[in-house]
């Protein structure tokens, strides 16, 4: 079966479980990063009714949106996620109540994302293959293809969330990621990859209104370029007002 064969199929299941679950049906591992943030912080845990290690992500709502509206927005998120399909794209399980939080169980990906890839691959002074290059290239388009062609946006692609499973293939991650950090009101982790931003989006402080497809692709050409460059960045800056004054001395074109 090909990859392409692989990614049909990609319609919503209208009799599809909902999304809201019980938290007694989640057994604490641990945690996936003791230094959490106060807004969000992410665990590892076994779903008993399933058998299946998840992600699970703590969200302490902003001031002034309530749970059962945080859970309206993660409900409409679930269906339009479910268009995607399981095989290429991070699960999104459920959502369940915990100690007055609300909680969203995802897909616990066995494998390294890009940047770690990347990283191990500097530290044994590897070098990509031509091969390698292309294998992962053509799958990440192709599964940012799908996203647009349910017109969808990703918003916030990076080599943190795409994903290499055990068996070499690629997973996306991250789809969630606006939704999470709109209803958590972190808006300071919001910029944290702007490296991966198109200067209109920078420019317009993060807005979600500036992400678009092109803007998808933008990232994706990041992401690219940190796969043959061993994880640089074409556009040096740690701060909005470096990276844009990178963009002007390399006369970026901005897109329409």
């Amino acid at each position: 079966m090909t990859f392409q064969k692989d990614l049909k199929d990609k319609t919503i299941n209208e009799t599809m479980h909902s999304p809201e679950q019980n938290e007694n049906d989640y057994e604490f591992i641990r945690n996936s990063n003791p230094e959490h943030n106060e807004s969000e912080y992410t665990f590892f845990a076994r779903q008993k009714s399933t058998g299946n290690q998840v992600l699970v992500h703590d969200i302490r709502l902003v001031p002034g949106i309530s749970i059962s509206a945080a859970k309206s927005k993660l409900v409409i998120e679930h269906k339009q996620l479910a268009k995607l399909g399981p095989k290429n794209f991070v699960q999104f399980y459920g959502i369940f109540e915990k100690n007055g939080h609300i909680c969203l169980a995802l897909e616990a990906v066995e494998g390294q994302t890009i940047y770690q890839f990347i990283n191990k691959m500097k530290e044994r002074k590897k070098l990509l293959s031509t091969h390698e290059f292309w294998y992962y290239t053509g799958r990440i388009a192709t599964l940012l293809y799908i996203i647009q062609k349910v017109n969808m946006i990703h918003g916030h692609l990076s080599s943190s969330n795409i994903f290499i499973t055990k068996e070499n293939k690629i997973k996306i991650d991250g789809l969630l990621q606006h939704t999470i950090l709109k209803i958590c009101g972190d808006a300071e982790k919001m910029k944290r990859n702007i490296q991966y931003l198109c200067p209109e989006q920078i420019e317009g402080k993060g807005e979600f209104e500036l992400l678009t497809q092109q803007s998808d692709m933008y990232s994706l050409g990041i992401v690219l370029y940190q796969l043959v460059e061993g994880g640089s960045f074409p556009f040096e800056g740690k701060t909005e007002e470096e990276l844009l004054k990178s963009y002007e001395e390399a006369n970026c074109q901005k897109h329409n």
